[in-house]
């Protein structure tokens, strides 16, 4: 489910109550902030360890706006 899906989804039911609608939405934004740290986390620790010693022509310290593009196109991939 994409971002955008999964707001409008919760929005526009109607079979569940504003307590549960609340609650969803907060347990949603809080994945995707998860995610966003999971994503700073691999810019920051992760890639700078690993990838330069998988390939030569790999930037050390990529930005985090390239990160976001690489997680865009593999989700749209897969």
């Amino acid at each position: 489910m994409g971002i955008v899906e999964g707001y409008a989804n919760i929005v526009v039911n109607t079979q569940i109550t504003e307590d549960e609608r609340n609650y969803r939405l907060k347990f949603f934004t809080l994945i995707i902030v998860i995610k966003l740290l999971l994503v700073l986390f691999v810019a920051k620790v992760l890639w700078p360890r690993v990838m330069p010693q998988i390939s030569s022509s790999v930037k050390t310290n990529p930005s985090f706006m390239a990160l976001i593009g690489l997680i865009v196109i593999f989700n749209l991939l897969f």
